[in-house]
């Protein structure tokens, strides 16, 4: 993160949550570290004492994020704390958690939850999956959101 470093080069406290995410690449899937928030860093800063001028020309930093008044929105200091006590390997193993063929798995339908059985994968966050409905095999496309792993 380039928008981190430079930061804390200036004696900034920023902190950027990093997590383990499973990419497919031309390679096959492999792990790679990506951004908890891409595009965001959180920076502790004194509204009273530090100065902010710096930041808005810092390589890559775009901006602030502002709210009705204009001025910088600050983050409820007990937010940050619980961003700071997370346990990013527990977010990491939920979010590489992603199903392969063979997988049982539920299909969100609206309010219901269907059993289906992966079959394959696009690697842009869809599954192709088949479903079992009404005594009829049905293969269809969804979302990779919008189905849960069986345990």
């Amino acid at each position: 993160m380039i928008a981190v470093t430079n930061l804390i080069q200036q004696d900034y406290a920023a902190y950027c949550p990093m997590v383990d995410v499973k990419k497919r690449t031309n390679q096959g899937w492999k792990v790679v570290a990506e951004p908890l928030f891409p595009n965001y860093v959180f920076i502790k800063l004194n509204d009273t004492s530090d100065n902010w001028k710096p930041i808005r020309s810092t390589r890559g930093v775009n901006g602030f994020v502002r709210f009705g008044s204009g001025l910088p929105a600050p983050m409820p200091s007990d937010v940050v704390e619980k961003l700071l006590s997370l346990n990013m390997d527990t977010i990491s193993d939920v979010l590489t958690s992603y199903p392969k063929a063979g997988d049982r798995v539920q299909v969100s339908m609206g309010d219901t939850w269907l059993d289906a059985v992966v079959k394959a994968d696009n690697g842009k966050g869809r599954v192709q999956v088949l479903l079992n409905i009404i005594g009829q095999e049905q293969t269809l496309w969804v979302e990779s959101s919008a189905i849960q792993v069986f345990n």
